[in-house]
């Protein structure tokens, strides 16, 4: 089982430290062995990316259509869209100090620092599909990605 693993485990993100290379898209892989099945993460891609980036996020829909205009007898087709996530952490150049503990005269003996920012979409777009039902529903796709 470790040869099985090994060969899908070849493809590695390779980077010298502070470059800042991550794997952007992945995909899992079950692999049967003595004990039972187990999910690998295979990386498909890597790239040099900031601290705050897009990554893939697969979201598999059934897009239902109906020639006559009735959904009782509609066909679905399976579609997959990237979706996009944004994955990492800001800099904690801009934090904010809370007193947590103060002393009788009002000075600050402990205090905790948390960033403001976080890894957030910056751009996005809309993808429309339809339900079993004949609603139409909204998928959000992730374009960009900032730390705001």
């Amino acid at each position: 089982m470790l040869t099985l693993i090994a060969s899908y485990l070849i493809r590695q993100t390779l980077g010298r430290v502070g470059e800042g290379c991550k794997a952007t898209h992945t995909r899992t892989v079950a692999l049967t062995g003595p004990n039972g099945s187990e999910c690998v993460s295979v990386v498909e891609e890597c790239r040099c990316v900031g601290p705050c980036f897009r990554a893939t996020r697969l979201q598999h829909i059934y897009n239902f259509t109906s020639p006559s205009g009735q959904w009782t007898g509609g066909s679905r087709k399976i579609q997959v869209i990237d979706i996009g996530a944004c994955v990492g952490e800001c800099s904690t150049g801009d934090n904010q100090t809370d007193c947590v503990y103060e002393s009788r005269s009002g000075d600050c003996l402990m205090s905790l620092k948390h960033s403001n920012k976080t890894c957030t979409t910056a751009h996005h777009e809309q993808r429309f599909y339809h339900s079993s039902d004949g609603l139409l529903k909204t998928l959000n796709l992730v374009k960009d990605c900032a730390c705001s």
